[in-house]
């Protein structure tokens, strides 16, 4: 599968955001918190980061193959991304009930956090894209 320029540096700087927001909460909560920290800590960037990779990986084959339904698939990944936090937050908190208030306020930071990232990646992809399509039609 050959990896494109956009996918290098979505993978790239999304490993660098989940990483820097996983060492830093985790300090955060290791030094000045440590009665909020919780054991299943690891599972909350470990989640986005790899729902992250799979969305990167959807949009890049659904430019390649229909570009015309990017919107579609783009949704459908919000939508899942959102479902499954859902059901992953509703298990924790039902089944092993061990600092939920505290997973939960950390699970929605990062839920945050993977947010802005996706939306202010895709604004410069855009925006970029925009502007190569203006410098194409001035040289036409």
């Amino acid at each position: 599968m050959k990896c494109t320029l956009t996918k290098k540096y979505f993978l790239i700087w999304d490993t660098i955001v989940i990483g820097v927001s996983a060492l830093v909460v985790y300090g955060i909560l290791k030094l000045f918190m440590p009665e909020y920290y919780f054991k299943f800590y690891p599972i909350i960037p470990l989640f986005f980061y790899l729902f992250e990779v799979y969305s990167i990986f959807m949009f890049d084959q659904c430019r390649l193959k229909t570009p015309s339904k990017l919107l579609n698939v783009y949704l459908g990944v919000k939508f899942a991304k959102l479902t499954l936090s859902i059901l992953l937050v509703l298990f924790y908190t039902l089944k092993i009930k061990e600092h939920t208030r505290d997973f939960v306020i950390v699970f929605f930071l990062f839920y945050i956090i993977s947010l802005v990232f996706q939306c202010w990646f895709f604004i410069l992809y855009e925006s970029h894209k925009m502007r190569k399509k203006k410098n194409n039609k001035c040289l036409d």
